[in-house]
């Protein structure tokens, strides 16, 4: 699309809207507009701020006497180390420079965390010159002492290199290589703020205009470069000593007994497909077989508890998929080599908390569930599931614009509140009781806000459902101020009135009254307010109350949405254009927001296109050419003049046709007639392919 967009002179979209923000990555790398000026927000910004201790001392070494000082506390300390080994949290800083062509500065200060000290070693004075201090350089050498930090291997690559050392500078640790055998990260890219967040459940603030500056080599530094250097090495030690605590995923033993927990692995190992333990099964017995499969020396009985990729195909059941053996607890054969060891640990896991992911921290993080409407029958919850269904895709968004019959209560009429909601809510709001955003550009990949709303599902016959609906709509959408002036004048004038209109006819409002969403901070403390307010109340008949359990967890996750600047519109980019007015001369407008345009325009009339089973691949394809141009004929003619498409949709026959027209302009030495525009001659000529110029000619002289 881009390069199509490209090809044929039109501009690179500004937004998009997706009901999917994972999408996100995938758009701006396809997109490269979509980051323009686009500063992303932290993703574990809501998490308690990493701190240093109090008791905890920051000793600034600036000397060579003071640095040497500091080296030799630590080797005392490997000294009378049990384990003849010590671990330090270690982290360098040097100058960065943003000007075109400019290399960075050489090693600046160097930070060892141990015990209660962090010592702050200015080294600059030793790197310019090419060299280091012996004890230095012995110390860096020393491989029993653990340098722990993030990209600490290539540090001491760069210290070796700009001092020249003739000693290889060991001892490196990578934090995330330790936190990815403890499958607390995917992967061993993960940086230390990051990793905080997950090991730690703490955020570590990386203010880039202290990390990227050209003041590290200054002789005294600023108190706040020195806690943004304590705490990198602080928190690297602090991480090291919890993943340490935890036993790596290992090898299972082929002596396992029944109940030892296991992960199963798929079979290229690229991802963790269950969680189960060892069944009950004897050996003795030949030929054994679990589901048609046999169990061999190389292989063993697994009950797996929990699915993680219910797609996951399993070689030794003939091809069958995980989700198709149905509910857990069942039992497969599986091969020692895809088990591994499961230790469940109690590690923090901000993404479970706040994020879009619902990831257990029962076990290990990288059990990945996405949190769907699906899944909201089969969850727990507090009220009776089985009373109340919950409602329909987008019905939230079709009962706040629906017009209310007169009998409607407008007021909470002071409804009784669950106690065990109230305190649901209580929790999930002190979560972003602390987030604060800036008001900066977050995204230019949106969430859509109909889908947005429809996250938190409630009670189909609650009596409040309604009453929520709207509140939450007019929370997030705020309607333009000069528009809302203008139209309840305009109502004024005939004897209505804003509030009535918005009650009984909303979607006559919105045809005339452009909406907007509001910074992320403004956004966020709107929304709050409105779940307060009505998720913990009860019904008045049934007693259930509106947010159940399940609402309670969707709601982190919209929040946690909204934070991120995923929500709020982008200032600068024009979201509504109008497109003619109405009999009493209102103007109306047309909304770019969001993605109900195709939910409704696109998704639903392409399924009538398609028979009920039996479409070959070439019939998909050929109806949804054929879908695209009457689509883009039909949106195309009425986004431009506000008139409907009233032509045929031969578009060969119409390219001929403007291909005549213009054989007749020549011809004849004068632009052919208005009269006779390509719309006109397409719809009052019946003329195939075999016509020639002169047949044109002649009708348009006879009809003239």
């Amino acid at each position: 699309m881009s390069t199509s967009l490209r090809l044929y002179g039109h501009s690179q979209p500004q937004v998009i809207y997706t009901d999917n923000v994972s999408d996100k990555s995938f758009l701006e790398s396809s997109f490269p507009s979509l980051l323009l000026g686009v500063t992303p927000v932290d993703p574990y910004n809501n998490l308690p701020l990493f701190s240093i201790p109090q008791d905890v001392h920051i000793v600034e070494c600036k000397i060579s006497l003071e640095i040497q000082n500091a080296v030799l506390s630590l080797v005392h300390a490997l000294a009378q180390s049990p384990k003849e080994q010590i671990a330090v949290g270690f982290d360098c800083e040097w100058n960065v420079s943003l000007r075109k062509g400019e290399s960075p500065g050489k090693t600046a200060i160097i930070q060892l965390a141990f015990n209660d000290v962090i010592n702050i070693c200015y080294v600059s004075q030793f790197t310019q010159n090419g060299s280091l201090p012996n004890f230095l350089s012995a110390f860096l050498s020393n491989d029993s002492v653990l340098k722990v930090g993030r990209n600490v291997t290539s540090d001491l690559q760069r210290l070796e290199k700009e001092t020249g050392s003739k000693h290889k500078f060991t001892g490196a640790v990578e934090l995330a290589k330790i936190a990815k055998s403890r499958r607390m990260v995917h992967n061993a890219k993960p940086g230390l703020s990051e990793l905080c967040a997950v090991v730690l459940g703490q955020y570590l603030s990386k203010n880039p205009s202290i990390q990227i500056s050209e003041e590290w080599e200054n002789p005294d530094l600023t108190d706040q470069q020195l806690q943004y250097a304590a705490k990198d090495a602080w928190a690297a030690l602090q991480i090291y000593q919890k993943l340490s605590a935890i036993p790596a995923a290992g090898d299972v033993p082929t002596d396992a007994p029944p109940g030892f927990s296991v992960s199963i692995w798929q079979d290229d190992k690229a991802c963790l497909i269950a969680h189960g333990e060892i069944a009950p099964f004897d050996r003795t017995i030949p030929a054994s077989q679990v589901r048609g499969c046999n169990v061999t020396p190389t292989r063993t009985v697994v009950r797996v508890t929990e699915v993680l990729v219910s797609g996951a195909i399993l070689t030794l059941h003939q091809g069958c998929a995980l989700g198709d053996l149905g509910s857990p607890p069942f039992d497969i054969v599986c091969s020692y080599s895809l088990l591994e060891t499961r230790y469940i640990s109690e590690m923090h896991d901000p993404v479970s908390t706040t994020g879009s992911n619902n990831i257990q921290t029962q076990g290990s993080l990288m059990d990945v569930h996405h949190t769907t409407q699906g899944d909201i029958t089969s969850a727990s919850s507090h009220s009776d599931e089985n009373a109340i269904a919950d409602v329909d895709s987008e019905a939230l968004v079709e009962i706040a614009d629906a017009p209310l019959p007169s009998s409607e209560p407008t007021s909470l009429d002071a409804p009784e509140v669950d106690p065990h909601s109230e305190k649901r809510c209580e929790e999930v709001m002190e979560q972003f009781a602390s987030a604060e955003l800036p008001q900066y550009l977050h995204s230019r990949v949106l969430k859509d806000i109909w889908h947005l709303m429809d996250m938190v599902r409630v009670p189909r016959a609650h009596g409040l459902q309604t009453a929520f609906a709207r509140a939450l709509r007019d929370a997030i959408l705020i309607p333009d101020k000069d528009d809302r002036q203008k139209l309840s004048h305009h109502l004024a004038c005939i004897g209505l009135s804003w509030d009535y209109m918005l009650h009984h006819n909303p979607k006559w409002l919105w045809k005339r009254c452009k909406r907007v969403i509001p910074p992320p901070n403004e956004l966020m403390s709107l929304v709050k307010e409105v779940y307060s307010t009505y998720g913990p109340l009860k019904d008045a008949k049934t007693g259930v109350p509106l947010f159940n359990d399940v609402a309670w967890e969707a709601t982190k996750n919209v929040l946690k949405v909204i934070q991120q600047g995923l929500v709020s519109d982008p200032p600068g980019v024009p979201l509504y254009y109008a497109y003619g007015t109405d009999k009493d001369g209102l103007t109306l407008y047309r909304c770019a927001r969001g993605t109900n345009s195709t939910e409704g325009g696109v998704h639903r009339p392409i399924q009538a296109l398609m028979p009920k089973s039996g479409a070959s691949p070439r019939h998909a394809h050929m109806a949804l050419l054929d879908f695209t141009l009457k689509h883009n004929l039909q949106v195309g003619t009425y986004n431009r003049t506000g008139q409907y498409f009233s032509a045929h949709f031969d578009i060969w026959t119409i390219n001929h046709l403007q291909s005549l027209i213009e054989k007749a302009r020549l011809i004849c030495g004068k632009p052919v007639s208005s009269h006779y525009s390509l719309l006109k001659v397409q719809t009052r000529f019946s003329i195939n392919h075999n016509d020639d110029l002169w047949s044109l000619l002649f009708n348009l002289k006879t009809s003239d």
